[in-house]
């Protein structure tokens, strides 16, 4: 598989929590996959998800997790022990009143915060065959992430993103990592451009045209700043992928 180590069960950032996937989640993706504000931007048809494909999708993710050893995170806002409050936006402005010899804030330990709100889904993927003969690499993994509605526009997928890319490089030992979205979801496109990905070109998939982005990934890992006011991001090509 050219996989040197595996996935963490657990991530976090300043913000966020991510944990693997579980057959308990299969309530909480159907609501996320029913939602037309979401999936309209995936890439996937217009008819809504059954229970059924629902069931199939988070099997065969699991299976993912089993064989590879990486794969999709269920994502979820930290909660700070007093209250629902969560840290500012990594490139918020400080609160005029904060020392500037305050210690920067660590992310915590995914286990050591309760998790909040339920904000979407992430992680690394295995190349299906297909896009594999696209990239040239039958090996090759793919970024991947989306988001709730109510998630939009807060920065999580530039920061989940970046967390992810430490993962492909320094947990599993790889040197590059794809993205791809559909051509009209600009939004996500500036995610990954702001990531340090580079647009390729486009290429067919599922009976529609999907954009593909490629990144190195150096040994300092340094990813690009997300760009201002960060959009609404959902960057997979399906809703069932």
């Amino acid at each position: 598989m050219g996989v040197a180590g595996v996935a963490p069960d657990s991530i976090a950032t300043e913000r966020l929590v991510g944990r693997r996937l579980t057959p308990a989640d299969e309530s909480l993706f159907l609501a996320f996959h029913r939602d037309p504000r979401v999936v309209s931007w995936l890439g996937g048809g217009e008819e809504e998800i059954s229970e059924q494909e629902n069931r199939e999708w988070l099997d065969e993710k699991l299976r993912h997790w089993e064989i590879h050893g990486f794969g999709l995170y269920a994502l979820f806002e930290l909660v700070a022990p007093d209250g629902p409050s969560i840290a500012p936006p990594p490139h918020a402005a400080p609160p005029h009143a904060a020392s500037a010899a305050a210690a920067p804030l660590q992310p915590p330990s995914p286990l050591s915060v309760p998790p909040g709100r339920f904000v979407g889904r992430a992680g690394i993927h295995q190349v299906d065959p297909d896009v594999g003969e696209v990239v040239g690499d039958p090996e090759a993994i793919e970024l991947i992430y989306a988001l709730a509605f109510d998630a939009w526009g807060n920065g999580f997928a530039s920061e989940i993103a970046r967390r992810l890319l430490e993962v492909a490089r320094d947990d599993l030992g790889r040197s590059g990592i794809i993205a791809d979205a559909v051509p009209h979801n600009v939004r996500s496109r500036r995610v990954m451009e702001g990531l340090g990905f580079i647009y390729e070109r486009e290429f067919w998939h599922d009976d529609h045209t999907m954009v593909l982005y490629r990144k190195a990934l150096s040994a300092a890992g340094g990813a690009s700043p997300p760009p201002a006011g960060e959009p609404p991001p959902a960057g997979e090509r399906s809703s069932t992928s």
